[in-house]
């Protein structure tokens, strides 16, 4: 069964590998506190993700399905994929949360992690939480941490993706959520 390892219950890297050795490499250096990454974007279809991924799986007991640079069109293919085989992990968009959780619950993956992706407004305390497929289009909805972790909860989601950080220009934001 694919799942984190978390490194004293309470954290490790979601890293991307340029193949599977390097994969292996990352894993074992990070002494196995790692999601290795795969992106839903490099695939044409769900069907060929699910069989790159399942390579993926066979080698490296902590996969994540990535969605390729926050892209809200991604979050249909890498819920899909996630459905179809229960990797460790999934990143979906804010909108894409609850899709995802349902789609793992319909095929017995509910212990595949879930992040929703948020974005920084520059104020802390406060995200964007439009960043699906047609949201991410209007009115940007800032609303406060507060009620972004408890509408990932109600979603399914288990925790949030921060993105783009920024680099440390957003670190008050990170730190208030």
């Amino acid at each position: 069964m694919q799942q984190i390892n978390f490194y004293r219950q309470r954290v490790a890297i979601n890293v991307l590998a340029k193949d599977i050795a390097n994969a292996r490499d990352i894993y074992d250096a990070a002494e196995g506190h790692a999601a290795i990454g795969v992106l839903s974007a490099q695939f044409a279809s769900v069907e060929e993700g699910v069989q790159e991924v399942k390579r993926w799986m066979a080698e490296i007991p902590s996969i994540s399905v990535g969605l390729g640079a926050g892209d809200p069109a991604q979050y249909y293919k890498a819920a899909m994929i996630a459905s179809a085989l229960h990797p460790a992990h999934v990143n979906q968009t804010f909108t894409g949360s609850g899709f995802a959780a349902g789609a793992l619950a319909a095929t017995g993956g509910q212990q595949t992690c879930i992040n929703a992706l948020v974005s920084p407004t520059g104020t802390p305390g406060e995200v964007l939480i439009s960043t699906g497929v047609s949201s991410c289009q209007g009115t940007p909805a800032r609303v406060s941490c507060d009620a972004a972790v408890r509408m990932m909860q109600d979603m399914g989601a288990h925790a949030a993706k921060f993105f783009p950080m920024g680099g440390e220009k957003s670190l008050p934001e990170l730190y208030m959520l």
